[in-house]
C-alpha cells in the first residue's frame, strides 16, 4: 500500500443528532424485524468483535499447542460500504415489514451522504 496514495485514505464523517436518534427509534421499535445472524459479532448490542479475536486466539494456540498445521484467510473489507447494494437493502427492509416511511427516510438519508461525497 502506498502511503501518499490518497485513495487509501477516506474522511471521518460523524453522524448527525438526528440520525442517532433516528438509529435508535428505528432499532428499538423494529428489533425484531432487524433479527441478524447470530454468527454476527460486530454492530449488535452485546456483542462485540473482541469475541471473535478470542475465538481466532484460542483456535491458533490449540492447533499451534497440538502440532496441527494451521492455516488462516483474511479478508479486506476496504470500503464494504461504497458496494453494498442499496436496493436490496431496501427490497429487504421492506420484505422484512419496515414501514415504508422509515424506508423511505434512510433512502433519503443515504443519498443525501452519498452526493456530498461525491
Amino acid at each position: 500500500m502506498c502511503l501518499s496514495d490518497s485513495a487509501n485514505y477516506r474522511g471521518i464523517s460523524l453522524s448527525s443528532i438526528f440520525g442517532k436518534l433516528f438509529d435508535s427509534i428505528v432499532l428499538d421499535r423494529f428489533h425484531d424485524q432487524l433479527c441478524l445472524s447470530d454468527m454476527q459479532f460486530g454492530f449488535r448490542s452485546n456483542r462485540s468483535t473482541d469475541q471473535c479475536t478470542m475465538i481466532l486466539k484460542e483456535s491458533n494456540a490449540y492447533y499451534v499447542s497440538n502440532g496441527f498445521p494451521e492455516f488462516s484467510v483474511f479478508l479486506d473489507a476496504t470500503k464494504a460500504f461504497d458496494r453494498v447494494e442499496y436496493c436490496k437493502l431496501f427490497d429487504t427492509l421492506l420484505v422484512r415489514n419496515l414501514p415504508p416511511v422509515f424506508v423511505c427516510l434512510l433512502l433519503k438519508m443515504i443519498c443525501k451522504g452519498i452526493s456530498r461525497n461525491l
